[in-house]
């Protein structure tokens, strides 16, 4: 597993994930964790995407140098807590922490606030009027559940979305394909009932239809660290899906005014 970003650790890493600091130098996990730059994130106040900064941790935990680190993630008898903070550049009172132990080599987040979901759910927003309130409620929860290192349970949900989109295409197939075959359909795999829809799914949807098939074998096969390792690619596929949905729904919206537009000045040069 590759060191992760300031960003990653601070702020979307799970609680309670271990990092086997001996497997890296000293010098770069004390970049990271120590990290002194800032990071675009969504500020919850501010209600916008923005730019926080690294003010050191609170009380003394702010002065660990480099050579005090080093000290103590090779020592084994080690046991230290400190956090971290980053402030919004709009608002100094708009603050992020996260907190931290370190138990010899192995750092542990124990603590964050605001919480991974809380940063991640105003990005999902946007996707509401695509997956109606039930839905959208689930696709949320999948991201909450990921963010607290449950892993089966946000492929529980990311499978539900999935789902929805398909059953969604199905009830428009039934009134918009010519001689559409729901006997058949029902009858089917998923992959195979996607290619009976393809006309009515998104492009990525229909050629990463194997999407499915992987939520599936994470649900009854997988473990809890083996839903978590695959959760990412997993949401950006269904997100991709959804932003393919809305692109489709947009261009649909401006046809239909074009379209109105188009006739009503045809009748009115006409007179």
């Amino acid at each position: 597993m590759p060191l992760p970003s300031p960003k990653e650790l601070h702020m979307e890493m799970p609680l309670y994930e271990v990092i086997n600091l001996g497997a890296y130098a000293s010098t770069d996990s004390y970049q990271v964790v120590f990290y002194s730059g800032t990071i675009d994130a969504f500020c919850l106040e501010c209600e916008k995407e923005g730019v926080f900064r690294a003010v050191g941790g609170e009380g003394t935990e702010a002065a660990i140098s480099a050579w005090d680190w080093n000290s103590m993630v090779t020592n084994a008898n080690t046991i230290r807590h400190f956090s971290r903070q980053f402030i919004c550049a709009r608002d100094s009172e708009h603050r992020f922490r996260s907190y931290f132990r370190l138990d010899g080599d192995k750092l542990i987040k124990i603590g964050q606030y605001p919480s991974v979901a809380d940063f991640q759910s105003p990005g999902l927003q946007k996707y509401k009027s695509v997956l109606g309130k039930d839905r959208h409620r689930e696709l949320v929860r999948a991201v909450g559940l990921a963010a607290h290192g449950v892993g089966i349970g946000s492929f529980v949900y990311l499978r539900r979305v999935f789902e929805s989109l398909i059953e969604d295409a199905h009830r428009g197939a039934l009134t918009s394909i010519s001689g559409f075959d729901d006997e058949e359909y029902q009858h089917s795999r998923v992959e195979e009932k996607i290619l009976m829809l393809k006309v009515l799914l998104p492009p990525f949807l229909v050629e990463n239809r194997a999407i499915y098939s992987i939520l599936s074998v994470g649900v009854h096969s997988l473990t809890e660290e083996e839903c978590l390792e695959h959760y990412g690619p997993m949401r950006v596929g269904i997100e991709l899906i959804l932003d393919q949905r809305l692109e489709q729904e947009k261009r649909q919206e401006k046809e239909t005014e074009a379209k109105k537009a188009i006739a009503k000045i045809h009748q009115k040069v006409k007179e």
